[in-house]
């Protein structure tokens, strides 16, 4: 049988918990009244912290690309947690991909072997503005070059009931009707 010893006085238990940092003498005492001690040094460990960016922006129908950084290796994280502004789960890996139609807030939990658990958030900022994108010169002579009109609604390719492409002299060079992809092959002033 072993006595244990914490700065000089004996304890009850083999193991000593919930210490806080700071210096210690512990000490074993065997049945031959051998005393055994040893100076150890407890210090604070590193702070758990996760980092993601302060805001993201993108326009409407994008995805958000979002992950973080952390200041404790990937091998002691056994749980990552990320959800939105209404606390719903988006996904539990390393990297999230979200596409909000609104603005929103989401927020990661993740947790090390240790249990230290650390969080953060990110505002995901969504324009849905409506921007279309008419290009203001095509030139349909087959050399590969500018030859389509791609018309689009935030980077969205619109479906149009009826187009017309005038020439600078206001005279009609087409008429399209019911365009369902927003690119328009043109052809010697002809759609194709």
């Amino acid at each position: 049988p072993y006595l244990y010893y914490e700065m000089g006085v004996k304890t009850d238990s083999n193991s000593l918990v919930n210490l806080i940092k700071g210096d210690y003498t512990l000490g074993v005492r065997d049945k031959f009244d051998c005393l055994f001690e040893k100076k150890v040094s407890i210090s604070e460990p590193n702070k758990f912290m996760v980092n993601t960016p302060l805001e993201i922006n993108i326009f409407y129908s994008e995805t958000a690309e979002l992950t973080f950084s952390s200041n404790y290796p990937d091998s002691d994280i056994v749980s990552i947690k990320w959800t939105n502004s209404k606390g719903e789960i988006l996904g539990n890996d390393f990297d999230l991909k979200y596409n909000p139609n609104l603005s929103d807030v989401v927020n990661v939990e993740v947790t090390t072997i240790n249990g230290c658990i650390a969080t953060s958030k990110v505002k995901i900022n969504v324009d849905n503005e409506l921007k279309f994108y008419i290009p203001n010169i095509f030139s349909p002579n087959g050399d590969g070059i500018n030859d389509k009109l791609e018309i689009f609604k935030n980077k969205i390719p619109l479906t149009l009931g009826q187009i017309s492409i005038f020439d600078r002299y206001v005279v009609t060079w087409c008429t399209i009707l019911r365009i369902m992809n927003s690119t328009i092959p043109l052809m010697g002033g002809m759609a194709l």
